[in-house]
């Protein structure tokens, strides 16, 4: 399906959920989001975490 319609943020927003989440060590781990409806094509957006800081990082789109 290719969205031929513009979607507005509050839109985008409400569909977000979490898909999977990922733990590597005590300190890192990685969380994949998704939509529903599906607006990324059956990709999912990938959010880590790195040390004890707890920064997330966006590292990409997986699918």
């Amino acid at each position: 399906m290719i969205l031929m319609e513009t979607i507005d943020a509050k839109t985008i927003k409400e569909s977000i959920f979490i898909s999977s989440v990922y733990f590597y060590g005590e300190e890192t781990f990685e969380i994949n989001l998704v939509t529903s409806p599906d607006y990324f094509g059956r990709h999912a957006l990938s959010i880590e975490t790195l040390g004890d800081g707890y920064e997330m990082e966006f590292t990409g789109m997986n699918g």
